[in-house]
């Protein structure tokens, strides 16, 4: 067994097993950039990733957005899936006639995101690997949702995404 191997057995699943997330409902979304870089300090990098964010629905017509920040290095967002498409006799032969997944949905917005920003700033732009996605469950627990999006900028400070957050849990105190 190699290092990727392992890694793959090591990494925690962020989704639930077996749960289609292609069906109708909303969803909280976090995407992180790679080692949690401050990317998003960067005022072209920030438009750009908020212009991906907003051409979601264009992209996928099942979809709507919810409330979104855009952090230093990462982005909430709540996405809403609201048609889960059905086959048709009318479709195409051949054609497979499905609501995209959150996956597709986030691997085309990350895909866009990456190809734009290394165009525009010729610079090598990195996300972390795959996302956090979150089914919401009801009126209660998107309303808190909501509210999280709404006040975590203003409380990067206290972010656990937020490097000198980080490094201050791995210090060792030495007193």
């Amino acid at each position: 067994m190699n290092d990727k191997d392992i890694k793959l057995l090591n990494h925690k699943q962020s989704q639930l097993e077996k749960y289609d997330y292609s069906k109708v409902g909303a969803y909280f979304i976090t995407v992180c950039t790679k080692d949690r870089k401050l990317d998003f300090e960067d005022a072209i990098i920030k438009r750009v990733v908020e212009s991906f964010w907003l051409k979601i629905p264009e992209q996928f017509s099942n979809v709507e957005l919810g409330n979104y920040v855009i952090m230093p290095n990462h982005l909430h967002g709540i996405l809403i899936n609201v048609v889960q498409f059905i086959e048709s006799p009318f479709i195409y032969s051949g054609v497979i006639n499905h609501a995209p997944t959150l996956g597709e949905i986030i691997r085309w917005f990350k895909g866009r995101v990456k190809f734009e920003i290394e165009r525009r700033c010729s610079r090598n732009f990195q996300w972390q690997q795959n996302y956090y996605g979150h089914s919401i469950r009801d009126v209660n627990e998107l309303l808190k949702i909501r509210k999280y999006i709404m006040n975590t900028f203003h409380r990067w400070n206290e972010d656990a995404e937020n490097p000198e957050n980080r490094e201050a849990d791995t210090k060792i105190d030495t007193d």
